[in-house]
């Protein structure tokens, strides 16, 4: 895990701070809006108020945890001022003992901390109980003042905190804690010390540390305390992770069988139109020996219809009638117009049938024109209609 950031709550909306991973790093304060701007994707630890969480050791003789877990809201019941359900608590095993320490905070200021830091974008991964932060050793009593406030820690998993005036009088009422506490170790700012002459007076074996702010002091013991995390079970922060790729599976799957549908599609209208080309082509060719019945081998249609064209204009071997005349005449116009192709031709009772697409309807118009205006042709146009490749016209061609 990499150095977090301890937070410290101040009021509803300020806090201090100590970034663990800058070196060198002083305590900040500020607003939660400053916080989480500096916060983003790094793992922030709460220090939970010695005054709001109550810290217990009790002997239960029970080894599996889901009998713990069973056992021990009737065990805290006694230790409650108010329903069980309405607490939250951890618990952890005390090193070579059959006690178990325990952490209860109430659930209303367990949603109120979340909520807090939630709407302000913060996201806490612990919360650990202020006074398990403190230095602690067997035969130990640890105690921090500051600000009017105080921390104290007498074992493994005890301690608590208040207003620094109750944390003393709590102390000198405790006299399991001095009897057996064989040195007293307490920190606080200079400006405080005279206040802590009683500990002089009451325990000759103590010492006593100069500090300016709690933070700098915990920032050496939150691993040791970290099993007691608030922040688990119900609480527990979301984990952060990158969307798995699974997640884009449905959509992935919906956008492939719909590229395969029309992969599908496209193939099959490609399909049909290789058909309807082929059969054109055939008509085609079919034509084409029928009028130039001397050519026995086909490579490239429109080339060799053209040559044959042209052939008969330069030998003047036209006739004056019959399919080859009409073909001429009407082929002198059609070749004229680029934008215009040949679908159709047929002929039939002296009389030339054939369809032709414009991409451009004013060019059907144009094409009929000239062809009334050739010299001894009979011109009529039977029909139009759109097609897939543009405006199709029949025609039918004779001789006056």
């Amino acid at each position: 895990m990499a150095e977090p950031i301890l937070i410290r709550a101040l009021g509803p909306t300020t806090c201090q701070w100590l970034d663990l991973a800058a070196s060198g790093s002083a305590v900040q304060t500020g607003d939660l809006d400053t916080l989480a701007a500096i916060a983003d994707n790094r793992s922030l630890i709460l220090l939970w108020p010695a005054d709001s969480v109550l810290l217990l050791e009790i002997e239960l003789p029970l080894r599996q945890a889901a009998q713990i877990n069973k056992a021990l809201p009737f065990v805290l019941e006694e230790w409650l001022a108010e329903d069980v359900e309405q607490y939250h608590w951890v618990w952890q095993r005390l090193p070579g003992s059959s006690k178990l320490a325990v952490a209860v905070v109430g659930q209303a200021m367990m949603s109120a901390y979340r909520q807090r830091f939630e709407v302000a974008g913060i996201q806490i991964s612990m919360a650990l109980p202020e006074p398990l932060l403190l230095p602690w050793q067997a035969e130990q009593l640890s105690w921090l003042v500051h600000n009017g406030q105080g921390v104290f820690r007498y074992a493994h998993g005890l301690g608590g905190g208040g207003e620094a005036t109750l944390c003393q009088m709590l102390l000198q009422k405790l006299p399991h804690t001095t009897q057996t506490a064989s040195e007293w170790h307490v920190w606080s700012a200079p400006e405080q010390a005279e206040a802590l002459e009683w500990v002089g007076e009451s325990w000759t074996n103590h010492r006593q540390h100069v500090l300016d702010e709690p933070l700098m002091l915990y920032a050496g013991q939150w691993q040791a305390a970290k099993s007691m995390n608030l922040f688990s079970g119900l609480y527990a922060p979301k984990a952060r992770h990158t969307p798995s790729v699974t997640a884009w599976w449905p959509a992935a799957a919906i956008g492939l069988l719909a590229l395969t549908m029309q992969c599908v599609g496209q193939w099959h209208l490609a399909q049909q139109q290789q058909q309807q080309l082929q059969v054109l082509q055939a008509s085609n060719e079919a034509l084409f020996k029928q009028t130039f019945p001397d050519i026995k081998r086909l490579v490239n249609l429109k080339a060799q219809a053209d040559q044959q064209l042209t052939d008969l204009q330069q030998h003047n071997q036209i006739q004056q009638t019959g399919f080859l005349a009409l073909l001429y005449q009407t082929g002198l116009q059609l070749k004229q117009q680029p934008q215009l192709s040949l679908q159709r031709l047929q002929f039939v009772n002296e009389r030339l049938q054939l369809r032709v697409v414009a991409t451009d309807p004013a060019a059907i118009e144009q094409l009929q024109a000239q062809w009334h205006q050739a010299d001894g042709l009979q011109v009529e146009l039977t029909g139009t209609k759109p097609g897939p490749k543009g405006e199709e016209a029949d025609f039918v061609i004779q001789h006056r």
